[in-house]
């Protein structure tokens, strides 16, 4: 697999002083001390985009459940972004065409734990 190169460097590096803590331990138990950190695009792939609206910082087991859980990841990391006031739903869609108030809406049927449909819920009516 290619290497990925980060096109803001300097971005990633800022978030990552300013959010030196998993964002997801709330409803996250990190086991593994001292946390390793990372960064997580709740926006992926080939073109992921390095910006406050689409990064969160989570500890190693959070970042791979919300990897293995696409969907019910998005949702949390969205969650995450609309506590922390970085939510913006017309950034989302202009970058990415993907507006979120119409994924949510389309993939609602498909969350399967309760306390993440709470998430969508509130967050379908905030994107709208």
């Amino acid at each position: 697999m290619a290497s990925r190169k980060h096109r803001h460097p300097e971005i990633l590096k800022a978030f990552a002083e300013q959010y030196d803590f998993c964002e997801a331990q709330s409803w996250w138990t990190c086991e593994e001390w001292p946390w390793r950190l990372e960064i997580h695009h709740v926006m992926g792939g080939r073109n992921r985009i390095d910006a406050p609206w689409n990064l969160v910082r989570l500890c190693s087991g959070a970042h791979r459940w919300v990897t293995e859980h696409p969907i019910e990841g998005r949702v949390l990391c969205w969650w995450i972004l609309h506590q922390r006031g970085a939510f913006d739903c017309a950034a989302i869609a202009k970058a990415t065409g993907i507006h979120p108030a119409g994924w949510i809406g389309s993939k609602q049927s498909d969350i399967r734990l309760p306390w993440v449909a709470d998430l969508a819920g509130v967050l379908l009516e905030v994107s709208e």
